[in-house]
């Protein structure tokens, strides 16, 4: 085995780092009707995982996605008859 062998250290991009204008802008576009998410994660560079995610987060904001808390249950009350 050779140990005189030398890697090079792998550089790596920096992190993006988005405005919530920019991700708020591409949440709205992804909730209209007809619209597919991949479709417009690739029109922005961006993975489509992270629009779900921004999406995810902002429907959650707004008590409407999964993990928001449920609506309180009404009893019910029949009517003899």
């Amino acid at each position: 085995m050779d140990t005189n062998l030398i890697r090079k250290p792998i550089k790596r991009l920096p992190r993006r780092r988005f405005s919530g204008q920019f991700k708020l802008q591409i949440v709205k576009q992804s909730l209209e009707p007809g619209t597919s998410l991949s479709a417009l994660a690739l029109a922005n560079g961006l993975n489509s995982n992270q629009v779900f995610k921004w999406r995810r987060d902002y429907l959650q904001k707004l008590g409407k996605g999964p993990g928001a808390k449920p609506s309180s249950l009404l009893s019910v009350v029949t009517k003899n008859r």
